[in-house]
């Protein structure tokens, strides 16, 4: 299988083939976990906030992405994020720099923010998941971060990030849960368990995934697997206590593909 799938893609060695299979996928698959982290911890409990507010609502897929992906990368630079960068452009940033976790401590938008946090619902809709919860129009809406610098065009955009890249900075102290709530779901154990529930459930396991793995299996784990068996030794979907992911299993084989991310159980740190 190996063979045939190296003649297909054109390479010499099977097991380089293999692995660059294997690392295009996990690479398609960080930086859709990566949007969903986002939406997760940042945008979609912005939208539950301001979904009665147009004016703000219809500004938070852009903008509101803008403002969070460059905090982020204010206290995370080297990590990639999988959307263009518009600082020098972006007019209306201050749309989604909001202070708005306060406002989800109780209630129907404290469960609303448990939801939305859960890592088995990464990647749902945020109107899905708050379908039986409610927010009045008349309840009290969250205001800007505090310490942000006056204006909302690109220069004022650079000011802020200036303003919280200073480590003493009461800007970056308030973006500060924000960013690590983010980070929370990028941990090395989550990531790898949602890379393996995306792979076994891959349009491409058969054609391609799952044969790549298996060529890798004996370098990784010892012992050749087919793709069927790998597929049954990295996740468990029949277990009583839920699906069941084997992240050792995973992790062998991810690292023997080369995928960077796979060896690590280090959480991301803050510069």
């Amino acid at each position: 299988e190996a063979e045939a799938l190296a003649a297909v893609q054109g390479e010499t060695d099977p097991k380089s083939g293999c692995r660059r299979a294997v690392c295009r996928h996990a690479a398609r698959f960080l930086d859709r976990h990566k949007r969903n982290a986002l939406h997760a911890a940042l945008i979609s409990p912005l939208k539950f906030l301001f979904q009665h507010c147009y004016e703000v609502f219809e500004n938070l897929d852009s903008h509101g992405t803008s403002f969070w992906v460059a905090a982020i990368q204010v206290f995370l630079p080297d990590l990639e994020m999988p959307f263009e960068n518009i600082v020098e452009l972006d007019t209306g940033w201050g749309w989604g720099a909001v202070d708005f976790l306060p406002f989800m401590q109780s209630g129907a938008a404290c469960q609303a923010l448990r939801r939305f946090l859960d890592p088995d619902n990464l990647g749902r809709d945020w109107r899905t998941l708050t379908t039986d919860l409610s927010i009045s129009t008349r309840a009290p809406l969250p205001h800007r971060l505090l310490y942000l610098p006056m204006g909302s065009g690109p220069e004022s955009f650079k000011d802020t990030l200036k303003s919280a890249s200073r480590k003493s900075s009461g800007l970056r102290a308030a973006l500060r849960p924000y960013v690590t709530q983010f980070a929370s779901m990028l941990s090395w154990r989550l990531l790898v368990r949602h890379w393996v529930l995306a792979a076994v459930g891959s349009e491409r396991w058969d054609a391609e995934l799952g044969p790549a793995l298996a060529a890798l299996s004996e370098d990784a784990l010892g012992e050749a697997s087919t793709p069927g068996s790998l597929r049954a030794q990295l996740c468990d979907c029949e277990s009583a206590s839920g699906v069941q992911v084997n992240l050792s299993v995973a992790s062998a084989l991810l690292s023997t593909a080369g995928v960077p991310w796979a060896a690590t159980s280090e959480t991301l740190r803050e510069t």
